[in-house]
């Protein structure tokens, strides 16, 4: 079982069992000890590894690759995985996103994770693109490539795709949308 979220909730955690967490975000890793104790489960073990919400270029594509894989072969052996960052779209949805690759997934990966998270999800051009190259048969390689080599207009841009977010904006209560904003670096 794969989870993706924002700065996950350790009861949630407990809840569904979650033995490996991935943990994309600069944020301090999660105290999940407590709540797992009273649930008398062991708490999860965690991998901190920041990925920096931009360029697909200042990302180690290894290492997130190696998450994924590492991810998946927890999954086929019986665990559940939470894959989180800060909000839960970008750097979250990229490694749950090459875990489903790694596991065969067969429908639309991007579509699929938008669906379970918002359409905000993927809202990094570049990681979306990304997964998209992949999941059409492109070898990793020449994804990055296409992604990065310079051309009229990249498509590895940190620029939200503000349509998409319309609808979760318009939903957005003023202090919410502030929120957002703020943590978005606007």
């Amino acid at each position: 079982m794969l989870y993706q979220s924002g700065i996950p909730k350790p009861h949630l955690a407990a809840r569904h069992k979650v033995s490996l967490v991935l943990n994309m975000s600069y944020e301090q890793p999660v105290d999940f000890a407590r709540f797992n104790h009273a649930a008398n489960q062991t708490p999860p073990m965690q991998i901190v590894n920041p990925i920096f919400d931009g360029p697909i270029s200042t990302v180690d594509m290894d290492r997130v690759h190696w998450l994924a894989s590492f991810a998946a072969d927890h999954i086929r052996g019986g665990g559940v995985v939470l894959s989180h960052c800060q909000m839960g779209w970008n750097r979250s949805g990229l490694v749950s996103g090459l875990t489903m690759l790694e596991l065969g997934f067969q429908g639309d990966i991007v579509k699929t994770i938008q669906e379970a998270r918002g359409r905000g999800a993927l809202s990094n051009v570049g990681f979306r693109n990304y997964l998209q190259l992949l999941q059409e048969g492109l070898p990793r390689d020449e994804a990055l490539d296409a992604l990065t080599r310079p051309r009229g207009r990249a498509l590895d841009s940190t620029r939200m795709d503000i349509a998409m977010l319309e609808e979760e904006i318009e939903a957005m209560s003023d202090e919410q949308l502030q929120e957002w904003l703020d943590r978005m670096g606007f």
